[in-house]
């Protein structure tokens, strides 16, 4: 019950300095996806994998853009499909992000998040600096790279964890993958990967 309060307050609190219907700024928005996934952590030792990726999902949704990620994942390859091939991939790409956040933010041990300074970047993008404090270890530094969609709402589409680009390394693998096992070899290689994550327990 205690660290439901925490989490709820700590929640109310992000959402205090905003009038109603304003979109969040770049910096609230990872602030509140890191907010998600300690209460996530928070969960760990009591629900199940699918229980905290159906509580993980509205936050991952709100915070990140699925679509302009997978584009970018793709590059050239986004160009070859056709529409239902890139609505599929982004519905299985989706599923895969929320496992692994799921996976990789287990269990809570005092770990802490802190959101940095912002710089704007060009074509109107912020990369926010944040960091995060494990409860025993050295910290590592994470950067989101924010566009504004058409609502104005900031969404993550790349994270950079201690210099290495997300993003880059999927760019990488998803185009080895397509150029091996064609696009159904990639969803198939996608749907294993969220099925290894959700071993997590």
């Amino acid at each position: 019950m205690r660290c439901l309060l925490i989490a709820l307050a700590a929640l109310l609190a992000l959402s205090s300095g905003m009038a109603a219907g304003e979109a969040p700024s770049s910096a609230d928005t990872v602030t509140r996806f890191h907010a998600a996934l300690i209460q996530s952590m928070h969960d760990g030792d009591t629900s199940s994998c699918v229980t905290r990726e159906s509580r993980l999902a509205p936050a991952v949704d709100a915070a990140f853009d699925v679509t302009a990620i997978s584009q970018r994942a793709l590059r050239r390859r986004w160009g070859e499909l056709d529409e239902a091939q890139r609505t599929r991939f982004v519905a299985v790409f989706r599923e895969l992000v929320i496992a692994t956040y799921v996976s990789r933010f287990r269990h809570f041990g005092g770990e802490r998040f802190e959101t940095l300074d912002s710089q704007t970047q060009a074509g109107g993008a912020v990369l926010v600096h944040a960091r995060l404090t494990p409860g025993s270890g050295a910290p590592l530094a994470f950067d989101y790279l924010l566009q504004a969609g058409a609502d104005g709402h900031y969404r993550i589409v790349n994270v950079i964890v201690d210099g290495v680009s997300d993003l880059a390394l999927r760019a990488t693998q998803y185009e080895q993958i397509f150029r091996q096992k064609g696009y159904e070899g990639l969803i198939a290689d996608a749907g294993t990967q969220t099925a290894d994550a959700r071993r997590c327990r």
